[in-house]
């Protein structure tokens, strides 16, 4: 399975990620690769702050869209930089196996 990083501060053209506008730029791009048989890892690199509203709208909402099997599509994620105040620094376990 061919993967695919999506930069998550360079996608919403910022290193801060609150807006819900911003998490559906992030989603669309998670979508767009799921659906091309990639997998997909989120950097966030140069992240600084993260919202609830903005990882609901980037992540949450898969869940509802791809069903019970969503955990083993292949989503994973960066270790999140120690500057991140909005989620733990040391999330560094992949989302699905």
């Amino acid at each position: 399975m061919n993967e695919e990083t999506i930069q998550i501060a360079s996608l919403v053209g910022s290193n801060l990620c609150i807006a819900s506008d911003d998490g559906e730029k992030v989603h669309d791009a998670i979508v767009a690769a799921l659906r091309n048989g990639k997998k997909v890892r989120l950097s966030f690199e140069g992240v600084e702050d993260l919202t609830s509203a903005f990882l609901n709208t980037a992540v949450g909402q898969l869940y509802g869209e791809f069903g019970h099997w969503f955990s083993s599509m292949g989503l994973a994620n960066q270790a999140v930089p120690r500057g991140c105040t909005g989620m733990s620094a040391q999330r560094k376990a992949p989302l699905a196996p």
